[in-house]
């Protein structure tokens, strides 16, 4: 998304996320092989540098949880909009609850366990459903997983080890 985004003139970006690149994630990111064990916020920052040298771009290596939820309100407050690909249901509703608080429009997105789907949902603050509304629209039983079809399912469950992933 920030790639796409760069390559469209925006210059201002505010990136936060914990996680290392893995290789299972190259096949759905922007950063190769090269970028594995990177900070995926300094990975995709030189990315975002490459198309436009003259982009501004914060960097906050950092989880999103309950225990720093002051510090993803900072962030979220000095943004235009939000863009919410982590990979937890605590971290969506946390982001969700605040975006909501701040009247921001929020973009989830992700992909499935595998590459085999994904989800798109865009927010406006009371306006449209939010993602915490959509959770409770969804039986606790799937616990955040959506299955499209019985093929689907067998490659997505399965236990055999996968080096990369597809996308």
């Amino acid at each position: 998304v920030a790639e796409a985004l760069a390559k469209t003139g925006i210059e201002n970006f505010t990136l936060m996320d914990f996680d290392r690149l893995e290789v299972a994630n190259v096949s759905r990111h922007a950063a190769g092989l090269s970028d594995v064990g990177r900070y995926k916020v300094n990975a995709v920052a030189d990315i975002i540098k490459n198309i436009n040298p003259h982009a501004k771009i914060n960097k906050h290596i950092e989880k999103v949880n309950w225990h720093n939820v002051d510090n993803v309100k900072k962030v979220i407050q000095n943004a235009d909009r939000v863009v919410c690909a982590t990979d937890t249901r605590e971290s969506r509703l946390i982001i969700n609850r605040i975006c909501i608080e701040m009247r921001k429009i929020c973009i989830f997105l992700g992909c499935f366990r595998r590459a085999y789907g994904g989800q798109i949902l865009v927010t406006y603050p009371y306006a449209t459903l939010c993602y915490q509304c959509l959770c409770m629209q969804i039986p606790e039983i799937a616990n955040d997983i959506v299955v499209s079809n019985n093929v689907a399912e067998r490659i997505a469950y399965t236990d055999r080890p996968v080096a990369v992933e597809p996308g």
